[in-house]
């Protein structure tokens, strides 16, 4: 599989397959820190899916304002965003074909995109039912990239 030239098809295998991370010790210390509640959060997490591929996990919240944050997860070996949620971003974002988004969004890799992630999409409620703190986001988005 080329992570450099990934089909829909394929993007869609690869949110779909169990992924574990790497080192459960350190991953831990991720819902430590998201329950604390005035840090700032950023943090890389090594993560594998069940057919070798890795990834890095990422969280992030700055300490100012605590209800914006995102979290992605990108290929280790050359950094695309398989996924990325941004909850609360401030302003807008504009789409490569005009389209904006203003409100929390996701942007999933797109092969047809020389930028894989330049493409945002509005959260779907049902997969993201309530993203009002970081914690009950952060659920959402590990059941929605499958980490166990």
């Amino acid at each position: 599989m080329d992570l450099n030239r990934l089909s829909k098809v394929e993007v869609d295998l690869l949110i779909d397959r169990l992924k574990n991370p790497m080192n459960l010790l350190s991953y831990g210390e991720i819902n430590v820190k998201l329950s604390a509640m005035f840090n700032s959060i950023n943090i890389t997490e090594a993560v594998i899916d069940d057919g070798d591929v890795e990834y890095f996990l990422h969280v992030y919240r700055g300490k100012y304002d605590m209800t914006r944050f995102s979290f992605h997860l990108r290929f280790k070996d050359n950094h695309e965003h398989l996924v990325r949620v941004d909850i609360n971003p401030t302003g807008k974002h504009v789409n490569p074909d005009g389209s904006v988004i203003t409100d929390s969004h996701m942007h999933i890799y797109n092969p047809e995109s020389s930028k894989k992630d330049s493409f945002a999409i509005p959260l779907n409620p049902k997969e993201f039912p309530n993203i009002e703190t970081i914690i009950e986001a952060y659920m959402s988005f590990e059941q929605y990239i499958n980490l166990e």
